[in-house]
């Protein structure tokens, strides 16, 4: 297996809890965007691929898109803010979009030998 989210660190604990007391203040915008190729050792295949994500919710975005290149695979990852402050009251729906964002990462891209998925 191959985790999907291979650069998502920062964004495993944001946000995590159920509550929130205090406004949200986010120091400025930011954007990070991965575009990593993974070549295949020889003799493994790609099973299967997670399914594309592509979450606008205007000031904030989450696409993920994983290609099977037979040879290797492709994983194109954004995470986007434009957001700075942002009242309690906002917080379930902010949470929820970066739980999407968790789920998304924590996704797998399933490898096994050309053997294996030949006989299948």
């Amino acid at each position: 297996m191959l985790p999907v989210g291979i650069f998502s660190a920062p964004e495993k604990q944001i946000f995590s809890h159920a509550e929130r007391v205090y406004p949200i203040c986010f120091h400025f915008p930011f954007q990070k965007k991965d575009d990593v190729k993974v070549e295949l050792p020889n003799g493994w295949v790609v099973s299967s691929v997670p399914k594309s994500i592509d979450r606008n919710a205007k000031d904030a975005e989450y696409t993920l898109q994983v290609e099977d290149g037979k040879t290797q695979v492709h994983i194109i990852r954004t995470v986007r803010s434009d957001l700075y402050v942002l009242p309690k009251e906002t917080y379930p729906v902010l949470r929820s979009f970066f739980q999407t964002v968790r789920s998304g990462d924590e996704q797998q891209i399933v490898l096994q030998p050309a053997a294996v998925a030949a006989s299948h």
